[in-house]
């Protein structure tokens, strides 16, 4: 027999079997479990004797509630005391000033008028619109007023 055949069966009760008898006289590991579980078996039998006393539950509702309603208490007069105010308008005065000055941009010279006016003429207004579909897009072509 093995160390862990015997200790199973000595964890199921069969300390009598003659294999595990043989064993236990042959094994000191298996003898000191054997020893520790019939050691084990009497405090557990001792414990039955013993007489446990049931507390009695105790039954406070009345305290539960003070509780509550110091809490409702304290958090009313907290908001009563820290109740905020809305700040008061402020009075603005605006200043005018006594010279205006204004600066007027000088026209773009002439060649660059010219540039842009052909670059108009040459091509429409393209604007590219997405969907919700990305497989789909739409490109619309806006001609200028003038009809070229």
């Amino acid at each position: 027999m093995t160390c862990p055949e015997c200790e199973l069966r000595l964890a199921e009760g069969g300390a009598q079997e003659p294999a595990v008898v043989e064993h236990v006289l042959v094994c000191a590991e298996c003898r000191a479990l054997q020893q520790d579980l019939a050691e084990n078996a009497v405090a557990l039998g001792a414990l039955r004797e013993d007489i446990i006393q049931a507390r009695p539950k105790r039954n406070f509702p009345w305290l539960s509630i003070a509780a509550a309603a110091a809490i409702a208490a304290i958090v009313s007069i907290q908001m009563w005391q820290f109740k905020p105010t809305p700040p008061k308008p402020l009075r603005l005065q605006a200043e005018r000033p006594e010279e205006i000055t204004v600066a007027i941009k000088a026209p773009p010279p002439a060649i660059l008028t010219r540039a842009r006016e052909h670059a108009k003429a040459a091509e429409p207004l393209k604007i590219k619109m997405l969907t919700d579909d990305p497989d789909l897009v739409i490109y619309w072509l806006v001609d200028s007023k003038e009809g070229n």
